[in-house]
């Protein structure tokens, strides 16, 4: 996966590998990485969000310009953050499904 995935079509092929929406949306509840649409709207937002800032060169700051220029999410380097830090178990989670 690169950077470039993230903001083209190959993002939506990225969600079909993971097994798709609701199999993201399950899991970032179970291990209550994603509970509430704060900022993000969506647990496959906060996917993309975390594999932007690990991918990234620009920083916690420049992927939150970036989420909300695209409209992906409206959400502090702060917040975003703190969802990271919860996002430990989920991402393992993914990874062990594929």
């Amino acid at each position: 996966m690169t950077h470039e995935s993230l903001v083209d079509d190959g993002w939506t092929e990225t969600i079909e590998l993971l097994g798709g929406e609701e199999l993201i949306a399950g899991s970032a509840r179970e291990t209550k990485a994603f509970l509430r649409p704060r900022g993000v709207r969506s647990a496959t937002d906060l996917l993309r969000l975390t594999l932007a800032y690990c991918l990234g060169k620009v920083g916690m700051r420049g992927v939150v310009a970036w989420a909300a220029a695209s409209g992906i999410a409206d959400i502090s380097d702060v917040a975003l953050l703190g969802r990271l830090r919860n996002a430990g178990p989920w991402l393992q989670q993914l990874i062990g499904y594929l």
